[in-house]
């Protein structure tokens, strides 16, 4: 398990640059992590949970909350990347997309 507090991490969104800081942190755990590529057995469940509080350069601010499974994840061989699609609920809505869909990059 892996706690992360975001404390003034800006990134870029919609053209924006947003501010994120813990509400109190976001929780990553992974359950059965087992990367064994000669035996082929490299799958996992990831639960992603949380709050951020973030806002914009125009003063907006809002609490986010993250609530994100994966099942049957695994890492890809070839790349050494987690292949899987998360789902739940994030900033109150209902989401479904691909790990790969998460742009990680950081606006400094």
């Amino acid at each position: 398990m892996a706690t992360v507090t975001p404390d003034g991490c800006k990134l870029s969104a919609d053209g924006d640059t947003l501010a994120l800081e813990g509400d109190p942190s976001i929780v990553f755990e992974l359950e059965g992590w087992r990367v064994d590529f000669k035996k082929g057995n490299n799958e996992f469940n990831m639960a992603i949970t949380g709050a951020v509080t973030w806002s914009r350069t125009d003063g907006t601010s809002n609490s986010c909350g993250v609530d994100l499974t994966m099942e049957d994840g695994h890492m890809r061989e070839e790349y050494g990347e987690i292949d899987g699609g998360l789902a739940g609920r994030l900033c109150g809505r209902d989401v479904s997309f691909h790990f790969s869909e998460i742009d990680w990059a950081v606006v400094e």
